[in-house]
């Protein structure tokens, strides 16, 4: 007989009763449970991505150094970020810490960690280079306290003449202590500053450092923020160069703030202030005055004076009612030589315009000697003062030293300016304080007064070279200068002589509106800021950067002062190692209680 094997049935055959158990798990399914504990383990240990810094020298006591000027703004999300990570690496391990803030200096002192952070998460960039020769004192003090220690120095990179002292300073220390270092960033700056004005334009100086040519927006404001110009423009580092805005002199009186858009600095930004705006001055002379010898004129050196600063509106030949006329100008000022007011309706107008806000600047002559009216300052004398007449000295008199409440404060006066000749006052009580200039023998020389909301100013000489050669000086468009820049409202005239009070008040300015080290204007005033007690003023932390005064007149102090120099840090000759600024930061995985109530922390001061 045949057999026939069925397939299904050799299939089935075929198949092992019992399956076959491996002796190990494959290797896959190995490394795959490896790889979950190792994650476990490493998660529970707090892991920390911690990058080679300064601060891993030593476990010495370590002071950090921390520059907040302008120059620091454009990357000081980076500068804060990488003094945490030090400061991290400090508690990590267990190093104590002290700071030192440069435009903050005080008395360096060990601190906690926690409130090393805290301190360092709500500074701001300032408005103003820190002043590095305030900052010796303290250091030196905290080396004696502390015999061996580290220094890291979160550098500007860019500052004033005295950056240079203070690197060779840290240089001294660290041929001593071989424990300083220094962190720089490469950030570009851009700097506008000298800010004048003309006939045409407002002009300043432009200048970038370290900067690849990029497009930039340079605008400029009014003081509601409202755009009056705008220019697209490509700046590289390259030379200073001259920077002009040529609009009309309506619109650019109302021009408050120049700044580039796109850069987050207050190097960046020009203040404009009632000295840099060109006022409208009406012009009118004594009838005497020889239209063909100008140099003889009244009117020559006063016209010259006010050149570059204001714009001048004169007379026309013919012209019936020349006072009307200037006033219907809607001047800011309103100059006479040695005129005569007597038309009423003139007296009235004029009257009218100083009440109203404006200044009459008079100055004498032989006509007003003889016929004094009444809007004057001060209360004259019928008869002048002439070398070799009856009322006369040996020798031509000099200027006396200007008093602190006069406007031309701190005006340099020249040996060689004389007066032969002068209308006196009569010696009321409080004429000392409506003079704002004086002869050496106590006699006034300029007197003002307020009426109304604007005021009256008397020179007690000609505007030409017959009674005196101080029209002939720099001294006078210095004078004119000030007195054109001047708001009648800012000047307070006691009349009671007893009251001791220091005049100087009267320059004394309030902070109106601050910059900050990016540029904008703070919400807030500090309460260390002081008022401005001279225009000479530069931006400080006492007087940051921004507006003082009052509504009616401001002074604008500058990121960067007039023919201020910024220079660069120079530490080539030394051996301090330098670090780049970058954005190696520690990163920290941990969960923990105090992690979290950092990250809360910094959420709520951002």
């Amino acid at each position: 007989r045949v057999l026939f094997r069925s397939p299904p049935v050799h299939l089935l055959q075929s198949i092992a009763l019992i399956e076959p158990k491996p002796f190990r798990s494959p290797w896959w399914i190995l490394l795959l449970r490896l790889l979950i504990a190792t994650l476990i383990i490493t998660a529970m240990a707090g892991p920390q991505w911690r990058p080679v810094s300064a601060a891993s020298l030593n476990k010495n006591e370590t002071l950090v150094i921390v520059d907040d000027g302008w120059a620091a703004s454009n990357d000081w999300d980076i500068r804060i970020k990488k003094v945490e990570t030090i400061i991290h690496e400090l508690r990590n391990n267990n190093t104590p810490v002290a700071l030192l803030i440069s435009n903050e200096p005080k008395n360096i002192s060990l601190i906690e960690h926690n409130e090393a952070l805290e301190i360092i998460r709500s500074l701001k960039p300032k408005s103003y280079i820190p002043n590095y020769t305030e900052l010796t004192a303290p250091i030196q003090k905290f080396i004696q306290e502390h015999s061996n220690i580290n220094i890291i120095w979160i550098s500007e990179k860019y500052g004033h003449a005295d950056i240079a002292d203070f690197v060779n300073f840290l240089s001294d220390l660290n041929k001593q202590f071989q424990n300083i270092s220094i962190f720089i960033s490469s950030n570009p700056i851009i700097t506008l500053s000298n800010p004048t004005s003309s006939q045409q334009s407002i002009n300043f100086m432009l200048k970038a450092y370290n900067l690849t040519k990029s497009s930039y927006s340079l605008i400029a404001n009014d003081q509601l923020d409202q755009t009056i110009y705008k220019k697209d423009m490509i700046i590289g580092s390259e030379n200073e160069q001259s920077i002009d805005i040529a609009l009309p002199l309506e619109l650019r009186n109302q021009i408050s703030v120049i700044k580039l858009a796109n850069d987050h600095s207050a190097s960046s930004v020009i203040l404009l202030d009632d000295h840099a705006h060109i006022k409208r001055v009406g012009l009118y002379g004594s009838l005497k005055d020889d239209q063909s010898q100008p140099l003889l004129s009244s009117l020559h050196y006063i016209d010259k004076a006010l050149l570059k600063f204001a714009s001048v509106s004169h007379v026309r030949p013919g012209d019936n009612d020349p006072i009307k006329t200037l006033l219907n100008e809607k001047p800011s000022i309103l100059i006479l030589s040695d005129v005569i007011i007597s038309n009423e309706e003139d007296k009235k107008n004029i009257e009218t315009f100083v009440e109203n806000g404006g200044v009459l600047v008079r100055f004498a002559g032989p006509l007003t000697a003889k016929n004094i009216d009444d809007l004057v300052p001060v209360r004259l004398r019928h008869s002048g003062r002439v070398l070799g007449g009856a009322l006369s000295w040996q020798t031509p008199k000099a200027i006396k030293d200007f008093d602190r409440s006069s406007p031309f404060f701190q005006l340099s006066i020249p040996q060689d300016v004389t007066i032969n000749k002068q209308i006196l006052a009569e010696p009321d009580v409080g004429l000392n304080f409506k003079t704002w200039a004086s002869l050496d023998d106590g006699t006034p020389l300029i007197t003002a007064n307020k009426f109304g909301r604007g005021m009256i100013i008397l020179f007690h000489i000609t505007a030409d070279n017959g009674w005196s050669n101080l029209p002939m000086s720099g001294l006078f468009v210095s004078m004119m200068e000030r007195i054109v820049a001047l708001s009648p409202e800012a000047f307070v005239v006691k009349e009671d002589e007893t009251n001791q009070d220091n005049v100087s008040q009267n320059i004394s300015m309030k902070p109106i509106k601050l910059l900050d080290g990016y540029g904008r204007f703070m919400d807030k005033i500090p309460d260390t800021v002081l008022a401005l007690g001279s225009t000479l003023a530069v931006s400080s932390r006492h007087n940051p950067a921004g507006f003082y005064g009052d509504a009616t007149l401001k002074h604008a102090i500058q990121p960067i002062s007039h023919h201020e120099k910024i220079e660069e840090i120079n530490i080539s000759s030394n051996d301090i190692p330098i670090f780049a600024l970058n954005n190696d930061m520690e990163i920290d995985l941990r969960r923990s209680e105090e992690h979290t109530s950092e990250l809360q922390s910094r959420e709520t001061i951002s």
